[in-house]
């Protein structure tokens, strides 16, 4: 016994305290800091697939961007060409002069007022379409005048009515106040685009094949 008492006085516990200790500190270093450890490459794997997914989301949202763009711009495309519809509707693809003037002269009568002179004075080519422009130089009362805008509204064929210019011709105490002026009464024919001419042309006809001579050989 007193021998195991003074092997065990031999062993130096300070120094074997001191190498465990660095053992142990040496594998927390190592698990903490080397790259090579488990620790950290399980940590770098982690890291690696956040990055993936944050980079994912920043896709995801630039995709539903894109989408909601794309179905904006849908929408504005329908409208648009909802819009070329329904002008398409009220204009033909020519205007006839006389049959117009015609027709503004005949509503212009209907609610009395006196024509001085009815003239076309030019044409201006848009994109889409041609303004066709015609001075209306009349003598009547506003109430007259107002009627004659809402009767042409109710034309099918597209009108606008732009730049009075009006004067009285008669005493301010009458009842009705005459005036004299001119108005710019405008109408519009719908210019054929090349998708618009391309559905007219009739597709092309194959050649007629020859009707073989009877009793013999072509």
């Amino acid at each position: 016994m007193s021998a195991l008492t003074d092997g065990l006085k031999k062993i130096p516990f300070g120094l074997v305290a001191v190498g465990v200790v660095g053992y142990f500190g040496y594998e927390y270093y190592q698990f903490t800091y080397s790259a090579e450890s488990d620790f950290n490459v399980k940590k770098a794997q982690i890291e690696t697939t956040k990055q993936e997914i944050e980079k994912a989301k920043a896709k995801a949202k630039d995709a539903e961007n894109f989408r909601q763009s794309l179905e904006s711009r849908k929408a504005q495309l329908s409208e648009m060409n909802k819009k070329l519809t329904e002008m398409k509707a009220g204009m033909s693809e020519t205007v006839d002069n006389a049959e117009f003037m015609n027709t503004v002269l005949t509503e212009a009568k209907k609610v009395g007022l006196n024509v001085i002179s009815f003239d076309r004075s030019g044409s201006k080519k848009q994109d889409f379409y041609t303004e066709h422009t015609y001075n209306l130089n009349f003598r009547g009362v506003y109430v007259q005048l107002l009627v004659l805008f809402e009767r042409l509204a109710s034309v099918q064929r597209v009108i606008r009515v732009d730049n009075f210019k009006l004067k009285p011709i008669a005493a301010s105490s009458s009842r009705y106040v005459e005036l004299e002026g001119i108005v710019e009464v405008k109408t519009y024919n719908y210019e054929l685009s090349a998708a618009d001419l391309l559905g007219k042309t009739p597709p092309p006809q194959a050649p007629a094949v020859p009707a073989p001579k009877p009793g013999g050989s072509s």
